[in-house]
């Protein structure tokens, strides 16, 4: 609406067209991080009504509703509520306009990640979810009256990492929470009717547990309300949940023969093995070697570390190969790690809440004859056996023929030389659930 003076006024619209680099004008745009935007006009008029060629400067009267991006008129939605957007003349700041702006923030889409998709038929009284091979989602008692579609929901982990737990013991806070979305509803609207919370701007299912390779979870009532003339309707779920890094300390140098350098820590490493099927993001973690004195402070992983699904990294003393005898590593801990040649730990922890800190993985050694050899590195014979006891039956020396750098025996970085494979007796693997559900028996 105008506001008129004597000296004119400004009428605000929808831009025709926005700038190159977003949507057209009035059109609704999910950003990433940043809200939703709307490009907008003015026109100036003079106190006879003719149109001014002037420019003019933009204000909004609740910016944490709405902020002006720039100078053309670019506003970003940043939350629910209502908010006044002026625009003033540049030459005559007496002309000006106003525009009441209510702002209903849309749901963000999905994000990238475990997503499965989900049909409904009504009067067929069904619900199936698609495959996936992380998880598996079972809907039963199936259900439809008075506008509710009612079921049943489980939830099976098919992954190797425990999921709902930080570091496959204790239940994370979060649960497993299954985020819902519809995505085509004919002929009317669906919403979640009894969702657990919601987070993100979206409706969630929390299953207050952790979940095991294909351990399957209780069965979570779900109830979606749909108005009258639908009849099917697809819908996604989003499964979100902590994941337990599954890192293994799968090969130690603790007695490098490297006289070159200057203090053998530099040449000590251990190599970290993830035999999950996720990336794993060491930074914020933290190391730490214990011996007889007891455990020494603990060195927090500073800087990007990242372990694919099936790969390696090393962390040793110093990264140059020039001191350290030419091994790989991939993170330098300095002399925070200083192992030990008999009666040693080593452990790799999680911070998680308060400060408190969760191991993640925990070998040690006693016996110098054993896992101390001069230049010789101890490797895990499979990363799938216990690890614990580096002078086990699990571990072996690296073969005479694994040579890195300057003469050191291991494989940084790399397979084990002594690498035995895992045979799993016929019949263990992932057991997967139905996905389909129909119709419950009277």
């Amino acid at each position: 609406a105008p506001v008129q003076y004597e000296f004119g006024w400004v009428t605000i619209a929808p831009a025709a067209t926005a700038a190159a680099s977003r949507s057209p004008a009035g059109a609704r745009a999910s950003l990433s991080a940043s809200g939703v935007e709307h490009g907008m006009t003015a026109t100036v008029y003079g106190i006879t009504g003719a149109q001014l060629a002037e420019k003019v400067t933009w204000s909004s009267s609740n910016p944490a509703v709405a902020t002006i991006v720039d100078s053309t008129g670019m506003m970003r939605d940043v939350s629910d509520g209502t908010t006044i957007i002026t625009a003033t003349s540049v030459v005559e700041p007496r002309r000006k306009g106003s525009a009441p702006m209510t702002i209903t923030m849309p749901p963000p889409p999905l994000a990238p990640g475990l997503v499965i998709n989900c049909h409904a038929e009504i009067a067929a009284r069904t619900v199936s979810c698609g495959y996936s091979d992380d998880v598996a989602l079972a809907p039963s008692n199936v259900q439809a009256a008075h506008g509710i579609l009612s079921f049943d929901m489980t939830v099976q982990n098919l992954l190797p990492e425990a999921m709902g737990t930080p570091d496959g013991v204790i239940v994370d806070s979060a649960g497993i929470p299954l985020f819902f979305a519809v995505t085509a509803a004919a002929g009317g609207t669906v919403t979640a009717n009894n969702q657990s919370g919601q987070r993100e701007g979206r409706p969630y299912f929390g299953y207050p547990q952790k979940l095991g390779q294909n351990e399957v979870s209780a069965s979570l009532p779900w109830q979606l309300a749909y108005t009258d003339g639908v009849t099917s309707f697809d819908f996604q779920v989003r499964v979100e949940a902590e994941l337990q890094p599954l890192l293994v300390i799968n090969e130690v140098m603790v007695n490098p023969n490297y006289p070159a350098s200057p203090d053998e820590r530099a040449a000590e490493w251990f190599e970290v093995y993830n035999a999950g099927r996720y990336p794993v993001q060491m930074q914020g973690m933290v190391i730490a070697d214990s011996a007889a004195s007891g455990r020494r402070p603990y060195h927090l992983i500073g800087a990007s570390l990242i372990v694919q699904s099936g790969g390696y990294v090393v962390l040793g003393g110093s990264a140059n190969t020039s001191t350290n005898g030419g091994a790989p590593v991939n993170y330098a801990t300095g002399a925070s790690i200083s192992l030990m040649n008999s009666l040693d730990a080593l452990k790799i922890s999680r911070v998680y809440g308060a400060g408190d800190t969760l191991t993640i993985d925990r070998t040690q050694f006693a016996s110098a004859a054993v896992s101390a050899q001069n230049g010789v590195s101890r490797e895990l014979k499979n990363p799938a056996l216990d690890n614990s006891n580096m002078d086990g039956s699990n571990w072996a020396d690296a073969s005479v023929t694994a040579v890195y750098g300057s003469a050191g025996r291991g494989t940084p970085g790399a397979q084990n030389s002594g690498y035995t494979p895992n045979r799993l007796p016929a019949g263990t693997g992932p057991v997967r659930l139905s996905r389909t559900a129909g119709q419950s028996p009277p």
